[in-house]
């Protein structure tokens, strides 16, 4: 099954929370989830899933107390994420395992599989590294290199982008 990327920040709203619950649950028909354990889009994502329906990758053994395996994370991925963080230099060791964590997410275990796309929800609605401000967090990282691999990104802050998916999938906010 093809993968895609859920994720946003921890201060998505509640109802688009809700959206992305129901995204995830209708997706694990067809795809794998690629996410990061975090509170907020995250989880939302993963609320319905099993293990099997999701990868979950975090950036260390039992972040947010999520008991996903998943958190060995490659040197390449300390590499890629450096290129699409201008302050790499500054940040403390377990910023940089979040930011590399989210080259995973995009990316997949081995690095060799884009997502089919990533669906996110971020304060200033970005949409691609062009777009990415403070405001966008950490998820601007997965944007960044979601751009770099043609992955397309849907930001549901932008609300053609939520009324589109949600008259596609049925979904009501």
């Amino acid at each position: 099954m093809p993968y895609y990327t859920g994720i946003g920040s921890r201060i998505t709203p509640n109802e688009i929370l809700n959206v992305m619950s129901q995204l995830g649950n209708i997706f694990k028909e067809t795809y794998i989830l690629r996410s990061g354990g975090a509170s907020g889009a995250d989880l939302a994502f993963e609320k319905y899933l099993n293990e099997q329906e999701a990868d979950i990758f975090l950036p260390w053994k039992n972040f947010n107390n999520h008991k996903s395996n998943l958190f060995h994370i490659k040197n390449e991925a300390y590499d890629i994420a450096s290129r699409h963080h201008k302050y790499w230099q500054y940040l403390k060791p377990a910023t940089k395992k979040l930011m590399a964590r989210n080259v995973h997410q995009v990316l997949g275990i081995m690095l060799d599989k884009p997502s089919e796309f990533l669906i996110c929800w971020t304060p200033d609605g970005a949409s691609s590294s062009e777009e990415i401000t403070k405001d966008t967090g950490g998820t601007g990282l997965a944007i960044s290199v979601a751009s770099e691999f043609n992955v397309p990104v849907y930001n549901l802050k932008n609300k053609d982008v939520l009324d589109s998916i949600s008259k596609q999938y049925n979904i009501i906010i």
